[in-house]
């Protein structure tokens, strides 16, 4: 399997952000073709002392193929035009492939 995870740095209007991110973007990430799984949450708490991310996105593919053919398709344009919209600090995306489970 393969992953992206997106994870968002504090936005200067969290709730706009939270709206935004929930009713429009994750719409058009649920469109991305061959991702089997798609979770978020804007919700995340970091240990005491920690520096939570804002929010987190994460989708999973059967493999590298088929995440580098969704990542090339015009869903994932759509999705990238669309981030540039809401996120005014910008996430990092983080691409990694899924070890042997434990």
């Amino acid at each position: 399997m393969r992953n992206v995870v997106v994870p968002y740095p504090s936005q200067p209007d969290p709730g706009a952000f939270k709206r935004y991110h929930m009713n429009e973007h994750v719409a058009l990430v649920r469109k991305l073709p061959g991702a089997r799984v798609v979770s978020y949450s804007c919700n995340g708490q970091a240990p005491e002392g920690g520096s939570p991310k804002f929010c987190v996105f994460a989708a999973e593919f059967d493999n590298g193929a088929a995440m580098a053919a969704a990542m090339a398709s015009p869903q994932e344009q759509a999705v990238a035009e669309n981030g540039v919209i809401f996120a005014e600090v910008p996430p990092t995306l983080i691409y990694y492939p899924v070890e042997a489970g434990i």
